[in-house]
């Protein structure tokens, strides 16, 4: 376990005093939950960004994962809130025909490296 002096403006020091009074913890709690959550934050935003770019790298890498991410989540209903609009101009299918990935054909494929 370390130590650390940490200097706060007054105001949000009575506001953190408040928020660990309300929450029945104390302010060493209060203030190491909070930075456990800002690095869980960071990690998570380090970890979907890596994610993105080695996806991004194949060719249709990307709309391939959000392909295979729609197929598996075809079949399940979605979370309350989480569903499509009643209205609009398109459809569930024609929101799904979006996202597929179109194979370019080898011919093209080589005319476009030379």
């Amino acid at each position: 376990m370390s130590n650390f002096a940490l200097r706060l403006p007054d105001s949000l020091f009575e506001r953190a005093r408040i928020l660990a009074e309300r929450d029945n913890c104390s302010l060493n709690q209060l203030f190491a939950v909070a930075i456990a959550e800002k690095i869980a934050t960071i990690d998570a935003e380090a970890f979907f960004a890596e994610r993105t770019a080695r996806a991004a790298a194949q060719p249709g890498g990307l709309m391939r994962a959000l392909n295979v991410a729609w197929k598996h989540n075809a079949k399940t209903a979605p979370i309350v809130g989480d569903e499509m609009p009643v209205r609009g101009v398109h459809t569930v299918q024609e929101e799904r025909a979006s996202y597929v990935v179109k194979k370019v054909p080898a011919k093209s494929l080589s005319k476009r490296k030379g």
